[in-house]
């Protein structure tokens, strides 16, 4: 009969006693993890579709706003009274005055008045209109209930206006009637939305991974769904997990489709991830199983304390065991493994060295001047109200504020064109809103030719305007002071505007210490560029008292020269 060691036998004996654990630990944590990783997949899920539905409540009330705008028109409110525009000159004029109300609104790319008797007035012409259509919901139901707006969406082709701009995409008509002053409908307003509307409302949205989110109406009817995907009908939900929000939005339901196939190969990789570690597991104790000589011991011991003290750094230490057996080996492993460490660690911070420059160039080169469109509608409407010399002196403002931003793609500038830059958004600014706001800038003496990383300023004042000043209910002043502090350079901005509550205040703050994008993206992008670029101890921080005003305080380094 064989003989069989000793060592072997204990192997055998672990070999039971570690693998009925392992199977049961296993099951339990794939178990365990399919269910928490689906409640997860839809608890994302279900919050995407609240911000879907929070974001398009808000265009489709900014439309709303609009559309009464054109109900206190008087012009259209002449054609609903007088009927059909009988004067060439006279129905030409309402239409420049609707095409005037299309080119300021967004996601709105028609714009139709039909009166009772079914005569119309549009911002683009209609070469073919049909009284039948007259008979559709989107009048009749109106005309029936003229406190509410209708809003129905219509395929491609469907729609019973033309308008080039949709004519090959879905689109969502909103309707609202016109009520005369003995109370009858005259008439009802009608506007063509455009996908983009949807398109902004899911703009940076955490994305479902081959999944997607679509909407539909009370009918079953397709709202909006992306082009290039397949909607999931209710005979799919085999392969997809659907959630779903029912939206105050004409009952609209938003849907987001969760693909089962990508849980399923989540799990696939948690096995072979549990298989690769309760392996590993299972090879150390075996090899623990087979330590039974002393001869080992002490050999094992040394080699302990050597990788203790390359846990704490030091890769200057061999292990010098002389033996040619297993040992021996572990010992030329570790040497060539201290070697590698070593060179890697000169890799690894070389590699950081680089990831952080890039990180830096990317978060530069999101910075983009957001505000050009309220620009130009100065422009515009200074062209309108001031002569030539007032344009001129914006568009050159507007010329220096880009010139300063661009700086030939340059890092850092002085501080005295970081102050030019904004000013020159400033003036920009005050053009058109003189009457509410004013500022003050200070730079103490010897500091202008100090160099700061470019558009650092420029986000803050932006916010202090748009959310403190603008909306508060009295004229405001923005206050920029720059000071040398010991060593480092201070400025603060300050505004007496709306301010900031005390949950909003604390949530920024959190953005700001943790670096999480959220609503503040450009007080976060400059306050990432200087921690990034300088260390933890500079970058951005800020206070505030609802109904007083709020103050930022940038840190920055003192650097005297480019280099």
């Amino acid at each position: 009969m064989r003989k069989v060691k000793i060592r072997n036998r204990l192997i055998l004996n672990y070999l039971f006693l570690i693998l009925l654990p392992i199977i049961i630990i296993s099951l339990v944590i794939i178990n365990v993890y399919s269910v928490s990783m689906m409640e997860i997949a839809e608890e994302s899920a279900k919050k995407s579709l609240e911000q879907i539905d929070s974001r398009l409540k808000e265009q489709i009330k900014v439309i709303e706003q609009h559309l009464g705008f054109l109900e206190k028109d008087s012009q259209i409110g002449e054609f609903f009274i007088e009927g059909n525009v009988r004067h060439d000159a006279k129905k030409e004029n309402l239409g420049i005055l609707l095409r005037g109300y299309s080119n300021i609104m967004d996601n709105v790319s028609f714009i139709g008045l039909v009166n009772a008797d079914g005569d119309v007035v549009a911002n683009k012409t209609q070469t073919a209109w049909d009284q039948s259509k007259l008979k559709q919901n989107w009048f009749m139901k109106p005309m029936q209930n003229p406190d509410t707006i209708y809003i129905e969406p219509f395929r491609v082709g469907e729609s019973p206006f033309e308008d080039a701009e949709t004519r090959y995409t879905d689109v969502v008509m909103m309707s609202r009637a016109i009520v005369g002053s003995d109370g009858n409908s005259q008439g009802v307003i009608a506007f063509l939305i455009t996908r983009g509307l949807f398109d902004k409302a899911l703009q940076n949205l955490t994305p479902i991974t081959d999944g997607y989110f679509y909407i539909t109406d009370t009918q079953d009817n397709i709202v909006y769904s992306p082009l290039s995907q397949k909607i999931i009908e209710p005979r799919d939900q085999a392969k997809y997990d659907l959630v779903q929000k029912t939206s105050d939005i004409s009952g609209w339901t938003i849907w987001g489709g969760i693909p089962i196939q990508n849980l399923l190969s989540r799990l696939s990789d948690l096995r072979l991830l549990l298989f690769i570690v309760f392996g590993g597991l299972l090879i150390g104790l075996i090899a623990v199983a087979a330590v039974t000589s002393n001869e080992i011991v002490h050999p094992l011991k040394e080699l302990e304390d050597l990788m203790k003290k390359a846990e704490e750094g030091d890769f200057k230490l061999y292990f010098g065991y002389k033996g040619n057996d297993e040992i021996g080996d572990l010992c030329a492993g570790f040497n060539t493994m201290i070697d590698k460490i070593d060179q890697l660690l000169g890799q690894v911070y070389q590699e950081q060295r680089n990831k952080r420059k890039a990180e830096i160039e990317a978060l530069q080169s999101h910075i983009r001047p957001h505000f050009l469109y309220n620009t130009l509608d100065t422009i515009h409407w200074m062209s309108k109200k001031y002569n030539a010399n007032d344009v001129i002196e914006t568009v050159d403002a507007l010329a220096t504020l880009f010139r300063i931003g661009l700086s030939k793609g340059e890092e850092i500038i002085t501080l005295e064109k970081e102050i030019e830059h904004v000013k020159s958004y400033l003036k920009i600014q005050k053009a058109r809103y003189s009457d509410i706001m004013d500022y003050d800038i200070y730079v103490q003496d010897g500091l202008e030719s100090f160099y700061v990383q470019k558009i650092i300023l420029q986000p803050f004042i932006e916010n202090a305007l748009y959310h403190g000043i603008k909306e508060s209910d009295k004229k405001g002043h923005i206050n920029i002071e720059a000071t040398q502090e010991e060593d480092y350079l201070k400025i603060i901005i300050k505004d007496d505007g709306l301010g900031i509550d005390q949950n909003d205040l604390e949530m920024l703050r959190w953005t700001l210490k943790e670096g999480v994008r959220g609503k503040s993206y450009g007080i976060l992008n400059v306050n990432q560029r200087l921690r990034l670029s300088y260390g933890e101890q500079y970058g951005v921080s800020v206070d505030s008292v609802k109904h007083q005003g709020t103050t930022i305080t940038i840190i920055h380094p003192i650097i005297k020269s480019m280099n």
